[in-house]
């Protein structure tokens, strides 16, 4: 189990990624929507949006999963 000032430190570290990654958000959103209300592009919007739904609900948890495998794997 990781220490308060450890968890603190990485919720430091990961501080600007979060601000720029909110930043993003709203083209994240809309875009689809836009190109969807274009006409023609309504597939290309449903890709756009599968792509960044798959990378919001995967992103944390294979995060997770790999840093679990560094773990594991010992290299000298």
């Amino acid at each position: 189990m990781r220490s308060p000032s450890r968890k603190w430190q990485v919720a430091r570290y990961a501080l600007p990624s979060l601000t720029l990654a909110a930043l993003g958000l709203p083209v994240y959103l809309y875009v689809p929507l836009w190109l969807a209300e274009l006409g023609g592009y309504s597939i290309v919007g449903l890709v756009f949006f599968a792509a960044i739904f798959s990378y919001v609900l995967n992103d944390t948890p294979m995060g997770a999963w790999i840093d679990q495998q560094g773990r594991l794997c010992h290299r000298s």
